[in-house]
Parts: structure tokens; C-alpha cells; sequence
């Protein structure tokens, strides 16, 4: 083979060159790794890379001294030169946050720019040498040599492995799994995150910059939705559109599985609806209204299997889990998986009771029949296709007597004709709503949102039985409890349904969603009793008490409007008869609680500010009807505390 030589080129270029070119900050740092470990048997670090895979600006002389076929790095535009060419696309978006954060550490703005300065001149194309992201990957995409190979930066991230096989094939190098498996594990972010902690203050390229920040960053995929407000967005595409469009990044998944990669632990622990709640008790409290209402709707069946669709961080799973039944959890996010077996911490044998399933809820192997199958902010991430598939295997699996139940949010109708309602009527008086009311969130995950009437033809095509409702996690039972108008039907924001092979008890359903007005619930029809509590306590601070009720009564009991049940509690002083903070903090009975039955409770309880000795006086309260420490009930245990 012969070298192609230009003048403006400082190397020799044979036909067997392969040139990994980006615009920066798109992942070539990464794949450089992943090919330097591939072919120097995992010896690769932040001081020889460079010398495995070499820079045509930065180490140029470095190219004749490796063995060909030979790596070769670019940020350059298109160059006719380049022959064999892998391009490594990342979004956009991500790119200018990424560079955002790289022009901090290297000094070249100040830390006190703010993104949305920095992004005009990222716009405009005005960081250092290089054109606009746009420009760049318009180039090289629409005059693509012969030999070209596109490799997004997502995809790489969702599939590192099979990427990975692809560039080593397309370079014609021999494929080892064993050692690409091997590469992908000695160039995973944590480790390189590790080199660069080690070896930073030992490379002239890092040593003068902020030591403070790491130039391996974080590497998330739709991190921009963290950085972009709704008009920046607006601009950004309306400059790189085209370029977004022809890479993908603009157009609607046609699948669940083409937006897995944005179900990382940050999504589920920083922006996923109920995370500071999971992140205070690790998913053992079911405290976020959706999953209650969820709960709740679920609470007809007693006993038996679940099979928890998308678990999720898997708050669900163990509150099934703790009532008894067994479950299957699955999800097709190893983040979702893991953060829900972390609900079992400390109580292994609970965790035997589960099953965790890092599969497509639409593919996953079913051999059982379940008494319970749950879809919690699911079906809204699903395609019509995905979803046509779910419900047919759920209606093959589900008992006869079984039921299947769906929250999901968005109403669409609430998007489609309320919003713009609301939109127009804040302009009459001078306030401008955004015309998105999607988060960004939402419209990168919510690939198939859900009106009343598909989501009800398409479950009635797999299943006898099915009701549909409208409400919202505060008001779950909605329109199941009383006829809505258009109105509040346009204005409900969420949608529930139960599907089911038989006829479905609506009674008893509503039962579980409503608490009206108890008569007098003579004594001894309920009884507390405490099953674990602490004898001492420091002032103003929060502990937790457990209990135990048993419903002798004919009523179900449960904390839903209009006049909700709790467990609640006075503090008196140490002989009991005075009352020194008589509306103590209220606790919801979750599950509800069924007439002649018994279940267990967790009360929170927040202490006095200050200190003695206390009765802790623990009982039950119908909010705006009655406390049933009072006759004819006379319930209340009481608990002596000492107040330190």
C-alpha cells in the first residue's frame, strides 16, 4: 500500500488508516481508551493512550512509530483525505453542556459564565478553532468517504460491547470477545475517573488546569435536560436542527428500547417523580401518591403472586413484598434493578420472596399465572406495538379472577385541549404560560401518551373487563366516585384503569378509594397495640412507632377523602391527664384496613421541645368527625417516653 501525502496533513496516510473523528467532547476520548485497552491487552491509562491511538494534532510523529492498520485521532471537519473514517456522533445538546464544563476546568472562561452565555457563542461556532457542532457533523455525514463508519455516542453507552465489535470489524482487525469484554471493563468511567485522580497532576495537558473539576465528567446521555430551559432549547433547534433531525435526536422513538439509555440512577434519583422520597427511606415507606393510589387500587386482592411491570426503583415491589405476596419484579433498566433490590438492604430473607428481572417487560419469560399485575407510569414510556404486545401476554398470564392495574400519566386530553384552555386564558390577563408544559423529561421519555379512548380499546382487545377512570395521586378515585363534566374530565391529569377476565367488584373498588363519614364504632371493635416503640427520645426530632390494628368492626378503614382515617397521637404529661399537644403529626393507614382483619403500621411520631418525661397517647382520628380516643370507642395506648 501506498501513502496519500498533503502538504497541510503532518503524516503519511495509508489506505488502511482508520481516523476516529468528532467534534470534541463527543466520546473519542473514550473509545480511544476502549481501542488502546482492545490492543494493549488492557495497559492503556492517561499516559500512553496517546501513544496507542495517536493525535494528528497533538502527537502527529507518533503515527509512524505504531503498527498498522493504525488508529488515528481527528477533531478536524471533513477532510477528503481521510479515507476510512469511524465518526462518533454524540447529541448535540449534550455536546455544548459537556464543553460547557471542559472550558471551565481548562481555564478558558471563568466559572462564573452561565451556561446559557456560554451557548451562544457554542451556537454561533466561536470555541476555539472549530466550526459549529452543526456545521461539522453536516459535513462529514453528507460527504462521508467511501469507507464510513457512524458510531453515536448513545449507542456506544447502551451497547458498549457491540459497539465496540463493530469498529474493530470495520477497521479489519480480529475480534476477540473475551478481550473486548475485558476492554469495555478496563474503560468503564469509574476507572478512568480512578486514572485520572492518580495520573492528572503527572500530564502537561491537564496539570495548569482546575485540578478541582475531572475532565472525565459524568458522560450522561440527555444530561442537557438538566441545563436547557424550554427557550434555549426552542434555539438551539432551531440553529442545529438539521443536524439533529438527520442524526435522530429530533424524531419520536419507535421504541421503548431506543430511549433505555436515559433510565440511568440519576433519572431515578434525581428527577423521577417520588425520588426524594425514595432517597430518604431507600423505597421501605410507600410515600409517593402515585404508587399509594396504585396501592390502593390493588388492595381487593389480599394474597397471592404480583408481577410488577417496570418496578422501577422498586418502592412497590417491597410494599408487596412486606404484605405478603410474592413478586416479580422487572424492568429493563440494570439501574431501576439494582435501586430496587437495594429496598431489601438488611432483610435478606424478604428478598427471597422476589424475583428481579433486567428484561423488557414485553419479552420477559412467563411460565406463571398472577393474581396481580401492576403498570405504574409505565404505558406512556411503551409503543402502540409494545403495548399491544404487554397487554396479550399479561391477559395469557393473569388468574381469571386477577386483575391488572394502570395508572399513567399524562392525560393526554389534559395536554391536548386543557392546557391550551389555560394557556389562553393566563394571556387574557398578561401572563404568558410556556407553549411546552411537557418537561423535558417528558417529552424525551413519553413516547406514546395515553388518551382515554386508545387506552381502553386497546386493553379491551386482550381482557373481558376493563374500567377507566380519571383523577390525580391526590384524588385517585375521581370519576369513579362521582360523574365528572367535560370540564374536569379535560383537567384530570391522570388516568386509571383495571383490566380483568371477570367482572370487577366497582364497589369494592370505590370502597378502597373513599373514606365517608363512620358512625360511632361502639368499644372493642378496634384495638391497638404496639409492637416495637423507643422509651426515650431527644427533643424535636422525629422517631418512628409500631403498630398493630385489628378492625373487629364492619367497616373498611382507609385515609382517602372527603373524611380520611389516620393514626394519630397526643402527647400528655407523665400522669396522662393533661394534654400538652394534642394534634400530633397523622400517619395513613396503608393498606387499608378491611373489616375483620389485622395489619401492621408504621407511625411517625415528632417528640416535644422539651425535655421530661411524657404519655405518649397513640389512637385513631376521622378528620372532621371524631377522635376515637373518645367515647363510645375509648381506643388509646399509651406509651410512657422520656424527652431528653
Amino acid at each position: 500500500m501506498t501513502a496519500s501525502i498533503n502538504k497541510d496533513i503532518p503524516i503519511e496516510i495509508f489506505p488502511d488508516d482508520v481516523f476516529l473523528v468528532s467534534y470534541p467532547k463527543s466520546g473519542r476520548t473514550w473509545l480511544r481508551f476502549l481501542i488502546a485497552n482492545y490492543l494493549s491487552g488492557n495497559k492503556s491509562d492517561f499516559t500512553n493512550s496517546h501513544l496507542i491511538v495517536p493525535d494528528i494534532d497533538y502527537n502527529p510523529q507518533q503515527c509512524s512509530k505504531i503498527q498498522r492498520p493504525r488508529f488515528i485521532q481527528s477533531h478536524w471537519s471533513f477532510t477528503p483525505a481521510f479515507s476510512r473514517v469511524v465518526y462518533i456522533v454524540r447529541d448535540g445538546r449534550d455536546v455544548a453542556v459537556s464543553y460547557y464544563f471542559h472550558m471551565i476546568k481548562f481555564r478558558i472562561i471563568d466559572k462564573e459564565t452561565r451556561f446559557d452565555d456560554f451557548l451562544v457563542n457554542f451556537n454561533k461556532g466561536c470555541l476555539d478553532n472549530f466550526t459549529a457542532w452543526s456545521h461539522h457533523v453536516n459535513l462529514w455525514v453528507e460527504h462521508q468517504p467511501q469507507d464510513f463508519l457512524l458510531v453515536k455516542y448513545e449507542d456506544m453507552k447502551a451497547n458498549t460491547v457491540g459497539e465496540l465489535i463493530r469498529i474493530l470489524e470495520f477497521a479489519g482487525i480480529g475480534v476477540d470477545e473475551d478481550a473486548v469484554i475485558g476492554a469495555v471493563e478496563a474503560s468503564g468511567f469509574e476507572n478512568m475517573k480512578t486514572l485520572e485522580n492518580t495520573q492528572a497532576k503527572l500530564l502537561d495537558v491537564l496539570a495548569n488546569t482546575d485540578l478541582s473539576m475531572k475532565f472525565v465528567r459524568q458522560g450522561k446521555v440527555a444530561e442537557y435536560i438538566n441545563y436547557f430551559t424550554d427557550e434555549l432549547l426552542r434555539e438551539f433547534i432551531d440553529i442545529h436542527g438539521s443536524a439533529l433531525g438527520r442524526l435522530g435526536y429530533l424524531t419520536r422513538p419507535d421504541s421503548s428500547l431506543d430511549i433505555r439509555h436515559s433510565y440511568t440512577t440519576e433519572y431515578y434519583t434525581q428527577d423521577c417523580g417520588g425520588f426524594d422520597a425514595y432517597n430518604k427511606n431507600r423505597g421501605k415507606d410507600l410515600e409517593d401518591l402515585r404508587l399509594q393510589a396504585v396501592a390502593s387500587i390493588a388492595s381487593t386482592k389480599r394474597q397471592g403472586r404480583v408481577l410488577d411491570l417496570g418496578c422501577g426503583r422498586g418502592e412497590l415491589t417491597y410494599y408487596f413484598v412486606k404484605q405478603g405476596f410474592e413478586v416479580k419484579a422487572v424492568d429493563y433498566s440494570q439501574s431501576a434493578i439494582e435501586l430496587a433490590k437495594n429496598c431489601f438492604d438488611g432483610e435478606e430473607q424478604l428478598k427471597q420472596k422476589v424475583q428481579f428481572y433486567c428484561e423488557s417487560v414485553c419479552t420477559i419469560p412467563l411460565t406463571e399465572c398472577y393474581d396481580l399485575a401492576i403498570a405504574s407510569d409505565l404505558i406512556e414510556h411503551l409503543s402502540f406495538d409494545e403495548l399491544d404486545q404487554l397487554y396479550q401476554r399479561v391477559s395469557q398470564h393473569l388468574k381469571r379472577d386477577g386483575l391488572f392495574v394502570i395508572h399513567t400519566f399524562p392525560n393526554l386530553w389534559y395536554y391536548q385541549y386543557e392546557y391550551p384552555r389555560r394557556r389562553k386564558s393566563a394571556a387574557s390577563v398578561g401572563v404568558d404560560l410556556p407553549a411546552q408544559p411537557r418537561t423535558r423529561y417528558e417529552m424525551l421519555m413519553h413516547i406514546n401518551e395515553q388518551s382515554p379512548r386508545v387506552l381502553k380499546r386497546q386493553l379491551s382487545k386482550h381482557f373481558g373487563e376493563v374500567l377507566l377512570w380519571f383523577g390525580d395521586p391526590e384524588n385517585p378515585g375521581g370519576s369513579l366516585l362521582r360523574e365528572f363534566s367535560s370540564s374536569e374530565i379535560r383537567a384530570a391529569t391522570s388516568i386509571f384503569a383495571i383490566a380483568s377476565h371477570q367482572a370487577i367488584n366497582i364497589d369494592q373498588v370505590k370502597a378502597y378509594l373513599q373514606m365517608n363519614p363512620l358512625p360511632p364504632i361502639p368499644e372493642g371493635k378496634l384495638e391497638l397495640r404496639v409492637t416495637a416503640t423507643p422509651n426515650q427520645a431527644t427533643i424535636s426530632s422525629e422517631f418512628e412507632v409500631y403498630v398493630e390494628i385489628n378492625n373487629n368492626s364492619n367497616y373498611i378503614l382507609n385515609s382517602y377523602k372527603p373524611n380520611p382515617v389516620n393514626i394519630a397521637y397526643h402527647w400528655m404529661d407523665e400522669l396522662g391527664t393533661k394534654s400538652l399537644i394534642f394534634d400530633g403529626e397523622r400517619s395513613k393507614i396503608l393498606p387499608s384496613l378491611e373489616a375483620m382483619t389485622q395489619n401492621s403500621y408504621k407511625v411517625r411520631i415528632k417528640s416535644p421541645q422539651q425535655s421530661g418525661k411524657y404519655i405518649l397517647r397513640l389512637t385513631l382520628v376521622q378528620e372532621g368527625v371524631r377522635w376515637f380516643d373518645q367515647a363510645p370507642s375509648n381506643l388509646a395506648i399509651d406509651i410512657t417516653v422520656v424527652i431528653k
